[in-house]
């Protein structure tokens, strides 16, 4: 398409691809200013909830003026494309710097937390939840007003809840698990309704204890044990997984991850104060860890026990509270990063990447789990060998057949020929055809992407309010 006039500018150089669409590097027509334009697939653009998030991507981001959230140039529709220009960024997301660090200095964890939830605030002030804040979704720019001359940019608001109808963009659907599992909220997980801007401050601390630890703070390999794990698990604290990191940094991100929303910090302001104050003392109440420990999984959901954290706090001396030492302000530059672990990269994911059309490296590098012996580990292990065979993808409420509100659960069955085909899902992928997914009942369609080599991707689009299979026939690429 090089060459193709997409409204002012005209596309250059194709930057990279995912399960939504393509980003290029477009020029205007008249100034010869550079952007990224975003493109919408095609057979994507036809599924009116499809364009309505990504209408909602461009309304929410541009309402937005702050240096840490990136910039809308347009948005439009032409006969054959729905595109979207922003700020063309030089740099690397937060994602891909990971992969080479492994585990960040804590200054410039502190540091880049801070920028990220300076950036969210502006967000929330215009009652726009992001709903989907990951690494991969965080740029790093060069910036020299910035704190170490360096800047993130906030990408991908593309499943953004407007909190306020008056705003006159989509909401979201309610009783849908949108967000990427590995951070998201524990109410997102249970497809709650009326997701506030708490769950961002969920995701940023998902975030900062990836930043701090290496690997975020559950690490399971179904997408249902990771839901059931928001829900149900503790986090361990992050001293327990690297040496030297304080109790009240431990009290800080424990407090971000707090199962229920007004346990939380109340404002991203208040984030920015515990990290900025060295004299913060951040107080999270033993009851709420206590209550985590007790939370008990419906039948049939797996469930990943780390109680480290509340070990740590029950051990506290001051009762019903922890007062842990103060947090040290962020140093302005940023220090020489620890050397990353040398494990074998996984398997590579490819992502739309917001603005820059990167394809996603490999997630950060695992640290080898300790082994046990004991049969309760035993049976624990054998708990999740179960769920993972069963394939779960949404929260269940009741043994597999009803939703946590009593309704009965609806199965989307995907086949394929050939088999094989690997299920994505809002850029995350699920499994393989021949492919199974019980879920909560909800009104409109669930799409689809089945990707396997050799062949063209085949988006595939099931109502999500009954059970329905469908085979499909790949078609060999050219």
């Amino acid at each position: 398409m090089t060459g193709l006039e997409i409204g002012s500018y005209t596309l250059t150089t194709k930057l990279g691809e995912g399960g939504m669409g393509e980003v290029w590097i477009g020029e205007h027509k008249l100034l010869r200013r550079k952007a990224a334009v975003k493109l919408l697939l095609k057979e994507l653009a036809e599924n009116e909830n499809i364009v309505a998030r990504f209408i909602n991507e461009a309304k929410a981001t541009s309402q937005i003026h702050h240096p840490g959230i990136v910039k809308i140039f347009d948005f439009g529709q032409t006969a054959d494309h729905t595109y979207m220009v922003m700020e063309l960024l030089a740099g690397e997301t937060l994602f891909a710097r990971g992969r080479k660090v492994g585990k960040f200095p804590v200054a410039d964890a502190i540091a880049l937390t801070r920028q990220m939830a300076e950036a969210l605030e502006a967000a929330h002030a215009l009652k726009v939840v992001h709903r989907d804040l990951k690494p991969e979704n965080v740029f790093l720019v060069s910036d020299e007003s910035a704190p170490g001359g360096e800047r993130v940019k906030i990408l991908d608001f593309g499943i953004a809840k407007m909190l306020d109808a008056a705003m006159g963009a989509p909401k979201t659907r309610t009783g849908s698990v949108l967000g990427t599992p590995v951070y998201m909220s524990p109410e997102q997980c249970s497809a709650q309704p009326n997701i506030d801007h708490r769950s961002d401050i969920y995701a940023l601390g998902c975030v900062f204890f990836q930043l701090l630890c290496g690997r975020p703070p559950f690490d399971l390999p179904g997408v249902g044990e990771l839901l059931a794990a928001h829900v149900y698990s503790a986090p361990p604290a992050p001293s327990t997984l690297r040496e030297g990191l304080s109790p009240s940094l431990d009290a800080l991100v424990l407090r971000m991850l707090a199962k229920k929303p007004d346990d939380r910090f109340a404002t991203m302001q208040e984030v920015v104060r515990a990290l900025d104050a060295g004299e913060a003392q951040v107080e999270v109440p033993v009851a709420v860890q206590a209550a985590q420990r007790k939370l008990t999984p419906p039948a049939g959901i797996p469930i990943q026990r780390s109680d480290s954290a509340a070990q740590t706090l029950a051990d506290s001396p001051r009762a019903g509270m922890v007062k842990p030492e103060a947090v040290a302000a962020p140093r302005v530059t940023l220090a020489d990063p620890e050397p990353a672990p040398e494990s074998p990269p996984r398997k590579e994911i490819t992502t739309l990447g917001g603005a820059t059309g990167e394809r996603a490296p490999a997630p950060l590098p695992l640290p080898a789990r300790r082994r046990s012996n004991s049969l309760v580990t035993m049976g624990v292990a054998f708990v999740l060998t179960a769920a993972i065979a069963l394939g779960a993808f949404f929260v269940v409420g009741q043994s597999g057949s009803q939703t946590g509100s009593g309704s009965p659960a609806v199965t989307l069955a995907i086949d394929s020929t050939p088999p094989g085909a690997e299920v994505w899902h809002d850029r995350t992928r699920l499994g393989v055809t021949p492919y199974k997914v019980m879920q909560v009942p909800m009104a409109g369609d669930e799409t689809f992407t089945l990707k396997k080599p050799g062949f063209a991707d085949s988006v595939v689009s099931m109502p999500g309010d009954h059970d329905v299979t469908r085979a499909v026939t790949l078609t060999k690429a050219p």
